[in-house]
């Protein structure tokens, strides 16, 4: 029996750390997904700057390019490569809460946005991180116990 390595393509990756304290939209760093087959995980909290409760509403969606330039050659990622709910927090959100959603991009660089609306004075501090998928490898001696 094969023994596998399930660490070989594990990237974690910076996404959002902003504070957000006016209505718009925020674009995470971009990431190139020429590793990533399995396709990524965005985990994302919003913490209260200040106040109670979140301040403001927050809608996360994805976006995809093959040049990586995202100056309008850009296109959503379509809803059928989306995993789980949308990433949406607002004033029925907890504080650290954390959210998550799967993404599958058949073109060669992804990004997440964040779309704010409603802000009052306090926004809040979104935090987030790309995860890149788990790919099963064999083991490079093939041999169990090493």
């Amino acid at each position: 029996m094969a023994v596998f390595d399930i660490r070989s393509n594990l990237r974690v990756l910076l996404s959002f750390d902003d504070v957000i304290t006016v209505n718009g939209v925020l674009n995470s760093l971009i990431v190139d997904t020429s590793d990533g087959e399995l396709g990524y995980m965005l985990a994302i909290y919003a913490e209260q700057t200040s106040g109670n409760p979140i301040d403001g509403d927050y809608a996360i969606s994805f976006e995809q390019s093959d040049t990586g330039a995202f100056a309008g050659e850009e296109t959503v990622v379509p809803q059928q490569n989306l995993i789980g709910d949308n990433i949406f927090f607002d004033s029925s959100s907890v504080d650290f809460e954390t959210k998550s959603q799967g993404v599958f991009s058949n073109l060669k660089f992804l990004r997440a946005v964040a779309t704010t609306t409603n802000i009052g004075p306090n926004g809040v501090t979104l935090v987030g991180i790309v995860v890149q998928g788990v790919e099963h490898k064999p083991d490079v001696d093939d041999v169990v116990g090493n």
